[in-house]
């Protein structure tokens, strides 16, 4: 099955930013969960077991929205394949607003994120590329992992200080994404078709591509992989530290960080931690100003 027209021109090639729009609604959608894990930690009494299942459960999703999406969108098309996840984003998005009374709803939402994530991510990239076929090469790839990168970047900085500031930390920061999710649906329609429906094939399909059986895919990038959704889990922990007796926060763009009046002396990575979390970019104040020494 080949696309419709190679190259997109005039107004259609200028329509690639809509389903770039949507990659960014859902990469937005993706990393927004990332700084409230700390208030579900502390809402839900987690333990350190279950948030990183509740975090890691997305990885279970996003694989065969990978492995799946693309095949399923040169077999229906690519607008039919976006409209239905960035929708089904919607659903994923309130079924976390559901998990303040019960780590089930985080179960479910993250992993209904992780499905329409590896779904969109996949198709997204191939429609922007196509509509950004009459550009210089390699135009609709940048277009494409702008518009991704960019969503991963603002979800959390949007999330966080609605969670640590504003009212209902487990209801606002996720109407932020709805409302987003729901402009871009409305948008999504006016994107031009790249790729028409065909018949179905009589010959079956393979799951994993070819380049899962090269030697470099095991040696590389397989065992990666997992440190790549696990980091993110790292960035949501507060660093604890021992001044004059007493645990300390130092302050970070996450929700409860700024629950110190002061900020206490913070090494590269505490130990208290696992070691996992970075120091502040900025100088250290100490929590108790020094005794004044006799003259």
């Amino acid at each position: 099955m080949s696309p419709q027209p190679g190259s997109m021109g005039g107004q259609d090639g200028r329509l690639w930013w809509r389903p770039a729009l949507a990659m960014f609604a859902v990469g937005y959608g993706a990393n927004q969960f990332v700084p409230l894990l700390s208030v579900y930690r502390r809402s839900l009494h987690l333990s350190d077991a279950q948030a990183t299942a509740v975090f890691g459960v997305y990885a279970f999703g996003l694989i065969p929205g990978l492995l799946l999406g693309g095949r399923a969108s040169d077999r229906y098309g690519r607008r039919p394949l976006m409209l239905a996840f960035t929708a089904l984003s919607l659903i994923a998005t309130a079924v976390l607003i559901t998990g303040q009374w019960g780590p089930g709803g985080l179960y479910a939402g993250r992993l209904l994120t992780g499905v329409v994530s590896g779904t969109v991510f996949t198709v997204g990239t191939a429609w922007v590329k196509e509509l950004s076929s009459g550009a210089a090469p390699g135009t609709g790839a940048r277009r494409a992992a702008v518009a991704l990168t960019a969503g991963f970047g603002v979800g959390p900085l949007v999330a966080g200080p609605l969670a640590q500031w504003a009212p209902a930390p487990e209801v606002l920061p996720y109407l932020v994404h709805l409302v987003l999710a729901a402009a871009t649906l409305a948008l999504l329609p006016g994107a031009p078709e790249t790729r028409t429906a065909g018949p179905p094939t009589t010959r079956r399909p393979r799951l994993l591509p070819a380049a899962a059986s090269s030697a470099r895919f095991r040696r590389l990038v397989l065992p990666l992989g997992p440190w790549v959704f696990g980091s993110g889990r790292w960035c949501s922990r507060p660093s604890r530290h021992t001044v004059s007796g007493r645990s300390q926060h130092w302050a970070s763009p996450f929700p409860d960080c700024w629950r110190q009046h002061h900020w206490a002396p913070a090494s590269p990575c505490s130990p208290g931690d696992g070691g996992s979390t970075p120091a502040p970019p900025t100088t250290a104040v100490p929590a108790q100003p020094p005794s004044a020494s006799p003259s």
